[in-house]
């Protein structure tokens, strides 16, 4: 087996709800994260947005979210069978919300 290189990347996602403490409720392929709105102020629900480690860094359109979704799947699809992008981080929940 070759060598594994590692990196952060930002990933797409949509804007599904705000809450009250400069975060958001981003949809991220399949998954929902509340992340840190504070950097990109003037995020709306429905917004397309870069996500890195939980900060939004970028609003984008849903063009460019299409694009980079795409470009994704197939850098995917060009890795080894044995390496797959790992599947979508569990929702992540606030205290004493109800699970979906």
């Amino acid at each position: 087996m070759g060598v594994r290189r590692h990196m952060c990347m930002s990933l797409p996602g949509e804007v599904a709800r705000l809450g009250p403490d400069g975060t958001a409720e981003v949809r991220l392929e399949g998954a929902v994260q509340w992340c840190n709105a504070l950097a990109e102020p003037g995020v709306r629900v429905g917004d397309w947005v870069l996500v890195q480690t939980g900060l939004i860094v970028a609003r984008i359109s849903a063009e460019e979210a299409a694009a980079t979704l795409a470009d994704l799947r197939e850098m995917a699809a060009l890795m080894d069978e044995d390496s797959p992008l790992p599947p979508p981080a569990p929702p992540v929940r606030r205290e004493g919300e109800a699970p979906r």
